[in-house]
């Protein structure tokens, strides 16, 4: 993974959205324990398989969860040089991305909180994590 590589977050309403339309912090929670599942790019822009792969989770999930439907909205982007310089406040590196493709899923990455500290340091860090993320969404072409 480059510094100059973005990666994507999908993003799901209503699991990941504030009532005021930004994205909830807990939308990057993943990285505490399994990893938070992105895509790569070497632009700013998403490929096209980034938001089928969108659609398809949501649908397979509305499918099993008739009572608590989703929509895909879109993806957030950030630069891997700037996921990669965090830190806490004691100046530990705070996250690492790897590259985790899969063959069903050439572009995935993962990014992983590098150190565990106490839950406000966390919750801090997913804040600061969320906040390097883009808070305008690019939606798949057929909802701009």
């Amino acid at each position: 993974m480059e510094d100059t590589e973005h990666i994507f977050r999908l993003i799901f309403s209503p699991i990941h959205i504030e009532e005021d339309g930004r994205v909830k912090a807990a939308a990057f929670s993943d990285v505490e324990d399994k990893g938070l599942s992105c895509d790569r790019s070497p632009t700013s822009q998403p490929d096209a398989t980034i938001h089928a792969r969108g659609l398809e989770q949501v649908a397979t999930h509305n499918q099993n969860n008739l009572a608590k439907p989703r929509q895909y909205l879109g993806v957030v982007n950030a630069l891997c040089k700037d996921i990669r310089a965090l830190q806490y406040d004691d100046g530990d590196k705070a996250f690492a991305i790897y590259d985790t493709a899969k063959a069903t899923n050439p572009l995935h990455v993962d990014v992983f909180q590098t150190i565990t500290k106490s839950q406000s340091e966390r919750k801090l860090l997913r804040k600061r994590l969320r906040d390097k993320f883009s808070q305008a969404l690019l939606a798949p072409p057929a909802q701009r």
